[in-house]
């Protein structure tokens, strides 16, 4: 009898327009690409039973020989000329499309304008980002997630895999060994107009993918499902060195499976084994560069799956007025609350035994060195201070901790327990680079004397924006002064593209990089984060994280929480952060709750069901990282580099106006657009991943000049 497998998705997407795939995953499938080869092939060799994959701008074909049917067609470039050319398919009946997959979103501010972009949306339905899908999977997102990235046959061979399927052919798939000629048609000259060089061009696009890159990945592919039989039917690419031949090489149809079909086990998101084997591979990929901090990267998160998340049992209880034990959710969950425990989970033993295994295999931890050191040190970090309730120096702190416990010579100064005074002389170590973390460091007399020596291989790693700028240039001339001599003379890292576009047209700085922020604090664990779809109705709590300051809109955010109330919508306003300087009246009608330990904040991002940043400006909070890393969607004012990573994403918002109205309705209309729990965690997972960042920082400092530029 044939077993229709079923790889672990939630049931609830299962039951959803993908169960047209999930129900016929017993049957073979074959990826058909756009290589030279494909005309080798006999289109009658590949049954209709046969599932068919189809990918990029494959409908440029002069007609369709491998049938009509397009069970899953998969793409990634954003281009204009390939939706006009999809739209015209679809509506003329070239092709039935049954599935689309893509991570793209698509934008009606588009150059074909927004009728064009309109129409798409309409023709892509059902619409599945299949690397959303490939996230459900730890051992495959965590290579895929490496770049150079793979190509789009290699994730369609992925979603296939992880949708079930257990015999895959691959159809015209060469990986560009035909120099002369990209694909087995040729494009019109019309359509050669509309695309980029690198589209057209025979042969892999340097940058984005490689060979190397995709046998690599289709190698981890096989060892994680060892049941797959995947098949080659192309005679110059290299998988036929890895793969067997696919019979239609040889003149003969795949055949089609018959018999009666064994309904699919139903089941939660991971087994038990399946999770021994995520913690073996998160062990393995953290001894290299965590074995310094095992136990806290091991133990913690199995700590928390031992014990539930523990209430928030000392926070400030809300007002008397306020209470209403009675008070659910319209599906009956609770709502989440400040003076109750979260409810508790399983235990999960096997989570313990694992990182017990793990840290018994580690090597010995590397020991740490001094601050000031004699010898020349890797790379230096000199920060105003490494202990505030603030974020500015974690980035930098992380990245230090990280590779000294890897073994590598670096090293973090603190200005602050250094030089209280601000004017002695201190003797920084010799580095070979020197990364000065905020323009704060600027306050520190050794700090402008050093750089008034010129000295090579040194960056400023900056956290701020307008709001500060114009600040100390208003209240501090004299500073603002050593700071602007000092960005227009050394290589800037920047932590987002907002940050990145004003520090280049305010102060021309000779070489600007962006390297995003990272989060330790974040939430890694597949398994802490939300299952299933979003509670629809009920109360729904909005946070807010950050010092109570003027430049956090700590007014807009208490106008929105009054308007709500005014209007009897059933939203519940918490702010978490100490308060720095006056702000005037605070709304009543939020929850003031002071400075909470990262402990008891993280339980409260979990519960809480939108992140609404309301700062005048924010160049990458990383309070906004943990909160999505926790699969809880953000609605943030435009002007924060956040923006830039939560476009398109399910149940998040973005507002252009401070006016409370307008922020309301944006608030309203982004939580009326379900969240995607688990895709938020996948989005948000490389900005938690202190490995990324490391990699991220040492590819800058190792492109940027190394000579400053002295006026």
């Amino acid at each position: 009898m044939r077993e229709v497998r079923w790889s672990g998705l939630p049931d609830h997407v299962l039951a959803g327009e993908l169960s047209y795939l999930a129900e016929r995953n017993h049957l073979p499938l074959a990826i058909i690409g756009p290589g030279p080869t494909i005309n080798d092939i006999d289109p009658s060799h590949i049954p209709d039973e046969v599932i068919r994959f189809r990918m990029n701008m494959f409908f440029t074909e002069p007609t369709p020989r491998f049938g009509e049917r397009v069970d899953g067609y998969f793409w990634a470039n954003d281009l204009d000329v390939m939706y006009e050319l999809m739209q015209s398919t679809h509506e003329n009946k070239v092709y039935d499309y049954k599935l689309f997959f893509t991570p793209n979103e698509i934008r009606p501010e588009r150059p074909s304008g927004k009728a064009i972009a309109d129409k798409c949306r309409k023709i892509l339905h059902p619409r599945y980002d299949h690397w959303w899908l490939i996230g459900h999977h730890p051992d495959v997102v965590r290579n895929m997630l490496l770049r150079p990235l793979p190509t789009q046959t290699f994730q369609a061979v992925a979603t296939a895999l992880i949708l079930g399927f257990r015999e895959i052919h691959l159809v015209g798939i060469d990986m560009y060994r035909n120099k002369g000629q990209r694909y087995a048609h040729d494009y019109s000259e019309d359509i050669k107009s509309r695309l980029a060089e690198k589209h057209r061009k025979p042969g892999y696009e340097p940058t984005a993918h490689s060979e190397r890159r995709d046998l690599a990945f289709l190698s981890h592919l096989m060892k994680t499902f060892p049941d797959a039989k995947i098949y080659n039917a192309s005679s110059v690419s290299p998988l036929k060195d890895v793969l067997p031949d696919s019979p239609i090489m040889h003149g003969t149809p795949i055949e089609v499976p018959s018999g009666p079909i064994v309904p699919r086990p139903t089941g939660g998101l991971i087994d038990p084994q399946t999770e021994v084997q995520r913690l073996s591979a998160e062990v393995a990929a953290l001894r290299s560069s965590r074995s310094f901090r095992v136990g806290q990267a091991i133990f913690k998160p199995a700590a928390k799956m031992k014990q539930g998340l523990e209430g928030l049992r000392s926070l400030p209880k809300r007002r008397e007025s306020d209470a209403d034990p009675a008070r659910v959710r319209a599906n009956g969950v609770p709502a989440p609350s400040l003076d109750s425990p979260a409810p508790k989970g399983p235990a999960r033993p096997v989570l313990a035994k694992a990182g017990a295994a793990a840290a018994s295999a580690l090597p010995p931890a590397v020991a740490k060195k001094p601050v000031l050191a004699a010898s020349e040190v890797e790379l230096l970090a000199i920060c105003h201070e490494t202990s505030s309730k603030t974020g500015g120096y974690r980035p930098i702190k992380n990245y230090v901790e990280e590779t000294r416990a890897a073994g590598r010579d670096t090293v973090l100064l603190d200005l602050r327990k250094t030089d209280p005074s601000q004017q002695a002389h201190v003797p920084f170590p010799k580095a070979k680079k020197t990364i000065i973390n905020s323009i704060a460091a600027f306050e520190w007399k050794a700090v402008n004397d050093f750089l008034a020596a010129k000295p090579d291989n040194v960056f400023l790693y900056l956290h701020e924006m307008d709001w500060i700028f114009e600040r100390i240039q208003r209240e501090q001339p004299e500073l603002y002064k050593n700071i602007v001599k000092g960005v227009q003379s050394y290589p800037v890292l920047c932590v987002s593209k907002l940050q990145q576009d004003y520090i280049e047209r305010t102060f021309s700085p000779p070489y600007t990089k962006l390297v995003y922020n990272v989060a330790s604090d974040g939430n890694l664990d597949l398994s802490m984060v939300r299952k299933g779809p979003e509670d629809t109705g009920g109360e729904k709590t909005i946070l807010m994280v950050g010092t109570i300051q003027r430049r956090k809109g700590p007014e807009l955010f208490g106008q929105v929480a009054d308007l709500a109330k005014e209007k009897g919508l059933p939203y519940r306003f918490i702010w978490a952060g100490h308060q720095t300087e006056p702000v005037g009246e605070l709304s009543e009608n939020v929850e003031w709750i002071g400075h909470q330990p990262a402990d008891k904040l993280q339980q409260l991002i979990r519960q809480v069901d939108r992140f609404m940043l309301t700062s005048w400006d924010d160049p990458f909070p990383l309070s906004c990282l943990e909160a999505l890393s926790w699969g809880v969607p953000i609605v943030s004012y435009h002007y924060s580099g956040v923006c830039e990573i939560i476009e398109g994403m399910p149940g998040c918002g973005v507002f252009h106006t401070r006016e409370p109205g307008e922020v309301l309705k944006e608030l309203q209309r982004a939580i009326g657009d379900p969240a995607d729990h688990m895709r938020l965690f996948f989005h948000a997972r490389p900005f938690i991943d202190c490995n990324h960042f490391i990699r991220f920082l040492d590819e800058a400092t190792a492109s940027a000049p190394s000579t400053p530029v002295m006026a």
